[in-house]
């Protein structure tokens, strides 16, 4: 009997491949490069580089561990992507990210919600990540 190889998710794949785009976008967005910086008009400081620029480096660490389809990669994909919306939610609390006018507060809302999506979908398509289901032998 051949052994059977493990199911590959390509929802996974997908989903690990746009957290590594976005979190580049997201660095590039934090110093101030491509046309989402421009278009939203983001006052910079160094806290929203800073900020920003980690968030978006976890983002691409995240997308990099679900590749890897191993939970314990996935456990820390979840991790760093809980930094992600924290990070987030610091650049509004600290006011270097303006949400006083309506098109920075609904891209910050949007890409915050995109955060939690993609964990979730992670989160919910464990069962075709290797490993057991309560221990990860790698």
């Amino acid at each position: 009997m051949t052994p059977r190889r493990p199911q590959r998710s390509r929802g996974l794949a997908l989903v690990a491949l746009l957290m590594m785009l976005f979190g580049l976008v997201e660095v590039l967005t934090s110093v101030n490069v491509g046309w989402f910086a421009h278009t939203f008009d983001i006052p910079r400081s160094p806290v929203f580089t800073a900020v920003a620029a980690a968030a978006g480096v976890l983002y691409v660490v995240a997308g990099v561990l679900v590749l890897l389809m191993r939970r314990r990669a996935a456990a820390g994909a979840l991790v760093c992507l809980a930094a992600v919306v924290a990070g987030r939610v610091v650049l509004v609390l600290t006011g270097a990210y303006p949400v006083a006018a309506f098109l920075p507060a609904i891209s910050v809302a949007i890409g915050t919600g995109i955060v939690v999506v993609f964990a979730l979908y992670v989160a919910w398509r464990w069962r075709f990540i290797g490993g057991s289901p309560l221990t990860s032998r790698e």
